[in-house]
């Protein structure tokens, strides 16, 4: 059944198709309306497994490239799920994402980063104010809509800059991330059972498997051995952890 309580949002630009089209592959299991935001479509099968594909003008900056893509796509749910391509969704329980909601309304919050700090000393989620820390990032994130879009509204920013640019707006109305002592190491994150993922590309260079594999507990080592196994990438493994 679909969840009616957010949509997913795929971020991808056609350089990374071969990235995307290891998403593509767990977005498959994905109940909730998906959406892609692309550049152009390589090959007609990399946009069906989604509701909508919306394509961005390559020449304009990252923010407005999104802010456009979410103009045409007119979303109707409240939330959206964002995500860039290179954060595989390996695993997403959709009824806790969706209690989340229910946190977020509750206490009228506009973001919540769905990559997790970790505090040894929970032993449960919690919600926590996390004004005196980087506000912003790119991570996988749970937002509502109208916030986004304000804050898309107000920036002109590329992607690397971006983290950097909207911080302040950020401390005004993001302030919230998820703390919790059952994180699980997943290469360069720390991430969530409940929303698991592995950023398998970062700075062009695949996720190094000489270092960082080890830091995989058994399930996703398993699932990292057999994206490799199946997909022909066009980018290295990094050598070192970033």
């Amino acid at each position: 059944m679909e969840n009616k309580d957010f949509t997913f949002v795929i971020y991808s630009h056609s350089d990374y198709v071969d990235v995307l089209r290891v998403q593509n592959s767990y977005m498959k299991k994905i109940q909730a309306k998906k959406l892609l935001f692309i550049d152009k479509i390589v090959n007609n099968e990399d946009g069906e497994i989604y509701d909508g594909v919306y394509f961005y003008n390559d020449k304009i900056n990252y923010t407005k490239r999104v802010l456009q893509c979410l103009q045409q796509a007119n979303i109707v749910t409240k939330y959206i799920i964002f995500i860039h391509d290179v954060d595989i969704l390996i695993y997403a329980d959709e009824s806790l994402l969706s209690n989340t909601i229910k946190i977020m309304d509750q206490y009228s919050l506009d973001r919540v980063d769905l990559k997790c700090i970790p505090n040894q000393e929970l032993d449960n989620y919690n919600l926590i104010d996390s004004t005196g820390n980087y506000v912003f990032n790119v991570n996988p994130s749970l937002w509502k809509l109208s916030s986004y879009l304000d804050l898309l509204s107000q920036y002109d920013c590329d992607y690397r800059s971006v983290e950097h640019s909207v911080q302040d707006y950020c401390k005004q109305k993001c302030k919230i991330k998820i703390f919790t002592g059952k994180d699980i190491k997943a290469g360069y994150y720390e991430v969530l059972p409940f929303f698991t993922f592995l950023h398998l590309s970062h700075y062009g260079g695949l996720l190094p498997k000489d270092n960082s594999i080890n830091e995989l507990p058994s399930s996703l080592k398993d699932e990292y051995d057999k994206i490799i196994e199946t997909f022909p990438f066009k980018r290295p493994f990094r050598l070192t952890m970033h």
